[in-house]
């Protein structure tokens, strides 16, 4: 007499073939058109090449911190490779990378580190507005005392141009409507 449910007779659980994404296709070609084994490829990036395998097959996403490294050592706009780079590099006008915390930017990376500075100077200026415009509306007598503090402490190089000049200029408004 056998046992029917036994787990020897039971039926082997498969997992279904990753379906590749047109971000895993678009690697896998830039991979074979560069030249590079994926030994070869995983050994530059720093990872095991049965993680790359899975980036090339669609098992797993490039994450959006490895996109930049990946694209360069195959050849292709690390847009293209990793839809989580995409998102980010779109939603932030086009010029936000991941910063990887710790790791040095070389010569390579210069573009990367300025659109990075770019990005943070934008954002800076946004807050600074928003936090200018808010303390004009509702405390103008701080906002004047903001005002002569950046006269007196920022050089005039920086203080009576661009962006800080208008917010030195507005503080001082303050409350003279």
């Amino acid at each position: 007499m056998t046992a029917c449910n036994s787990i020897a007779n039971m039926p082997k659980k498969t997992t279904p073939a990753p379906t590749p994404t047109p971000e895993s296709r678009a690697f896998k070609a830039a991979l074979e058109s560069c030249g590079m084994s994926q030994a070869a490829y995983s050994e530059a990036m720093g990872v095991s090449s049965s993680l790359v395998a899975q980036w090339a097959s669609g098992h797993r996403p490039i994450p959006a911190k490895r996109a930049q490294r990946a694209g360069e050592l195959a050849g292709i706009d690390p847009r293209a490779i990793s839809a989580s780079y995409r998102e980010v590099s779109e939603s932030s006008g086009g010029n936000v990378v991941p910063i990887r915390k710790g790791q040095p930017v070389d010569e390579r990376d210069s573009s990367l580190a300025i659109a990075r500075l770019e990005n943070d100077v934008h954002a800076l200026n946004l807050a600074v507005g928003a936090l200018t415009a808010a303390m004009v509306s509702h405390r103008p007598a701080e906002a004047r005392d903001v005002a002569a503090a950046l006269r007196r402490r920022v050089p005039a190089k920086f203080r009576d141009r661009g962006f800080l000049n208008e917010l030195v200029a507005m503080l001082e408004k303050a409350g003279k409507a």
